[in-house]
């Protein structure tokens, strides 16, 4: 609990939130920092040394206590455990900082005419970013296309697909198929591609405009389900005018998400 390393007093003693949880024999539920308790530390808590005095451990714990809780917590490290002749000691302590700043992390798609060049001169870039290389799935795109109808609107996606060979190559949506995300009727749950998808996933949709000059243009958050290496080699498709505004919504651009 303690945020300085001066001394025991200072570094005060495990830092857990109580819940109604398994805990180690006599000690208080929701405490990760003993034994093994499956539901809050499935493999312990506990380090090993090698021949030389270095010390690892790689696990995963539950202390109901988010990032910001542990910032400018100590960490202590305690020597050998009683049950093998120590005295488990505290040994070493640090202080938890501030994360570092991450990312932007993004994958950028160069466009070009598909499907017939119905815009035989389109040229320009769609840009997906997260927030870090690791980062959950919710991600942000911005295109900048040039060559599209005039004064309109249609829809930017990310596709299944590797290729922008055809249609087939291209491939439909991409995203995971989650239960509780909201989406178009009769589609499945957790597909933030389509107009009226809900705040939940497509908190202002996935829409772009173009101007008198043909330049299309977006910038919204999107939720598919999938993070920046699932992305890395889709395709983008640009679609033109939606059918609610006249249009056929046909595929007329597409590009490869690279880094």
């Amino acid at each position: 609990t303690g945020t300085s390393c001066a001394d025991a007093t200072a570094q005060g003693g495990h830092y857990w939130e109580i819940r109604a949880s398994d805990a180690a024999p006599g000690k208080t539920a929701g405490d990760p920092w003993f034994g093994d308790i499956a539901d809050i530390a499935p493999t312990g808590t506990s380090y090993t040394t090698d021949a030389n005095g270095r010390g690892t451990a790689d696990f995963a714990f539950d202390s109901g206590t988010g990032l910001d809780d542990n910032v400018g917590r100590v960490v202590v490290i305690h020597d050998t455990y009683t049950a093998d002749g120590g005295d488990y000691a505290r040994v070493a302590c640090g202080v938890l900082a501030e994360p570092a700043p991450r990312g932007p992390y993004c994958l950028i798609a160069n466009m070009a005419p598909s499907n017939g060049d119905r815009y035989g001169t389109v040229s320009g870039t769609v840009k997906i970013c997260f927030d870090g290389w690791n980062s959950g799935a919710g991600a942000n795109l911005e295109m900048n296309v040039a060559g599209l109808g005039v004064s309109t609107s249609g829809g930017v996606h990310i596709h299944t697909g590797t290729s922008c060979a055809d249609a087939t190559a291209q491939g439909g949506h991409y995203f995971e198929s989650r239960d509780g995300l909201g989406s178009k009727p009769d589609t499945a749950a957790g597909d933030p591609w389509f107009g009226d998808a809900t705040a939940d996933i497509a908190p202002t949709g996935t829409s772009y405009t173009t101007n008198a000059n043909g330049l299309g243009t977006a910038n919204f958050a999107f939720d598919s389900g999938h993070g920046i290496h699932d992305n890395a080699g889709k395709v983008v498709m640009i679609h033109d005018t939606y059918t609610d505004l006249g249009g056929d919504h046909a595929r007329v651009a597409c590009g490869v998400l690279a880094s």
